[in-house]
């Protein structure tokens, strides 16, 4: 039986997968394995467990209708039961976040297929998936994790190198200092991030301010201001009071700068 690409978005935990076998053998499958569309959407590791024990597993075929979105489903029966750390779950929030911001461009290519052959333009489709602009929080509450977190996620898979993503899955790094070799340039960031599994305190990282284990003594300085600086960024192009709001942080800056 195949596994349902939705499925696939956390990692299968083979590790403890012979606790489960004995488990089963002493108690029984307790939980049914969740099946959509003839896949296995929840109950992998069940499905191999009574496979190694020869125990034919007890199913239960769910509808789109009881579902809803397949990944928020994998997403709402998992991340509770997995122990997984920030920097884990933001790698699979920013998976997700990509599905639904594609089914918006999607939607919204269609919307405009369908207003060129006779529906009036800015009619919404009450079925709309989450929009863009949207997707980041949502994912963000899904995995109780905020939203700045799931930006960080981003930066690291679409500026860093792959074995910064490595890291975080092997849980030999914090995405804050994941983060901050991301933001290096590429050349230098393979060096950072070897430095930082094995002292946690590499100098590059140092003057990316990523190392959180020094926050007391403002050794996230940098991180901070990183953080001020994405929030002034969703302050849109044209809106009229930009240039004013830019004009109150530069006057905020020197005067703190004076006082300095």
């Amino acid at each position: 039986m195949k596994f349902h690409e939705a499925a696939n978005i956390f990692p299968l935990d083979e590790e403890h997968l012979g606790e489960l076998e004995d488990d089963i053998r002493q108690h029984g499958q307790q939980v049914p394995i969740e099946l959509l569309d003839g896949k296995i959407l929840d109950g992998r590791r069940r499905y191999i467990a009574c496979g190694n024990l020869g125990i034919q597993p007890k199913t239960t075929t769910k509808t789109r209708e009881e579902v809803g979105h397949p990944h928020d489903r994998v997403v709402t029966l998992n991340v509770h039961r997995r122990h997984l750390t920030v920097g884990q779950l933001t790698l699979i929030a920013n998976q997700c976040r990509e599905i639904h911001e594609q089914e918006a461009k999607e939607r919204m290519v269609q919307g405009g297929k369908e207003a060129g052959r006779g529906r009036k333009k800015g009619v919404k489709n009450s079925s709309h998936p989450i929009s863009k602009g949207k997707s980041r929080d949502h994912v963000a509450a899904q995995f109780g994790i905020s939203g700045f977190a799931v930006d960080q996620g981003r930066r690291v898979v679409r500026d860093g190198i792959p074995e910064i993503q490595d890291a975080i899955k092997q849980d030999k790094i914090t995405l804050n200092k994941a983060d901050a070799v991301a933001r290096l340039p590429v050349d230098r960031q393979a060096a950072a991030l070897e430095e930082a599994k094995q002292k946690g305190k590499s100098p590059a990282m140092k003057q990316a301010n990523g190392d959180d284990s020094d926050e007391r003594k403002g050794g996230t300085a940098f991180l901070q201001a990183y953080k001020a600086i994405d929030v002034l960024k969703r302050i849109p192009l044209k809106h009229p009071q930009r240039k004013d709001a830019f004009g109150v942080v530069r006057k905020w800056i020197a005067n703190t700068l004076k006082q300095e």
